[in-house]
């Protein structure tokens, strides 16, 4: 029985440490990784979870990742056990309640129908119907004098009113307000020439 306990001792007082790789080849991991993945037509997935699910973590530790479906942002949790946004900043400022500006939206402007005679330009851009956390805006960059206008500033729906001879440049801007406590926003522009 002392000779059992003898050899159970010795093995069990010996450090252990082991890697994993799955993928690719087996006997060439990095001496670093505890943990290895290799692919060329796959990836990792992160746990997928809402704000709320995210939120019901009792005690989030240090390093963790998940993906937010509603922001389709990369969420990570530092060793204060808040959770942090990869998409908000460098510095990755904390998530408020309302959430990230959804990474999937770029603005987008289109121009429509140009009438010529009255100098006018049916202007579409994102409808924001399902971000209402969310404001769109058009303005003019370049090109302005007197006298040109949207007729709803505010609207993805417009039309802009310029003058004969000139060149324009629009301006559309969505922005989200209560970013994370800042207001963060993302344009894009459309040229606009009337004869």
């Amino acid at each position: 029985m002392q000779y059992l306990f003898f050899i159970l001792s010795i093995f069990l007082s010996i450090p252990v440490f082991a890697q994993m790789k799955i993928g690719g080849d087996p006997t060439t991991i990095n001496s670093s990784a505890i943990l290895e993945l290799e692919s060329t037509n796959s990836a990792l997935r992160l746990p997928r979870m809402t704000n709320a699910q995210r939120d019901s973590m009792q005690y989030p530790t240090n390093g963790m990742m998940i993906y937010n479906a509603e922001t389709n942002c990369i969420d990570y949790a530092k060793s204060d056990g808040k959770w942090y946004s990869l998409c908000s900043s460098l510095d990755a400022a904390e998530i408020p309640a309302d959430s990230c500006f959804p990474v999937n939206l770029r603005p987008e402007a289109l121009l429509g129908t140009i009438n010529q005679t009255n100098h006018t330009a049916d202007l579409y851009a994102n409808n924001l119907t399902n971000y209402p956390q969310l404001q769109g805006k058009w303005s003019i960059l370049q090109g302005a004098s007197l006298g040109e206008a949207f007729v709803y500033v505010n609207s993805d729906l417009t039309i802009f009113a310029g003058k004969a001879g000139q060149t324009y440049t629009l301006l559309w801007s969505i922005t989200n307000p209560n970013r994370c406590g800042t207001s963060r926003t993302r344009s894009t522009t459309l040229i606009v020439h009337f004869n």
